[in-house]
């Protein structure tokens, strides 16, 4: 789960930084139709902070939403998602106060499923996530690659 989520000042007195996490990535959509289905989907990072007070975040995401695909039409399958959920940091730092914070998140994009056989799949995907983590709203890019096990 590769992002990155910058944090501005605001009237808590939080100044400015950046987080880069790397993780995990997994989801699960139960398509109802050709085109149509619910998805669940769950994260978790661990990375370091832009300032020397952040010595390391940690993020979980867990949420659900709506996911479509074009199916059906040969190798590649395009999609796109949006889902809706909470985003956890932790952070752990020297001598400053930004501890836990929970917000509600959204996580909005889509990729592409590269058909190798019937069950499986390489996945690229790239997302927008939008949180709310110290009082003002945060906006990081999320690049994803994986694979993809048909059931």
């Amino acid at each position: 789960m590769p992002s990155a989520s910058a944090l501005a000042k605001n009237n808590t007195g939080v100044p400015a930084f950046t987080v880069n996490d790397n993780g995990v990535n997994g989801s699960f959509t139960r398509f109802f139709d050709s085109w149509g289905g619910i998805e669940g989907e769950a994260g978790a990072g661990y990375g370091s902070g832009s300032i020397p007070t952040i010595k390391a975040v940690g993020s979980v995401f867990v949420g659900g939403g709506l996911r479509v695909a074009l199916r059906g039409h040969g190798r590649v399958e395009p999609w796109g998602h949006a889902v809706v959920g909470v985003e956890h940091f932790r952070f752990t730092q020297t001598n400053s106060n930004y501890g836990s914070n929970t917000s509600v998140a959204f996580v909005g994009g889509g990729g592409a499923d590269f058909h190798l056989n019937g069950r499986t799949a390489v996945r690229v995907q790239a997302d927008f996530l939008e949180t709310n983590i110290v009082s003002q709203a945060e906006y990081s890019l999320q690049i994803v690659g994986g694979l993809v096990l048909n059931f």
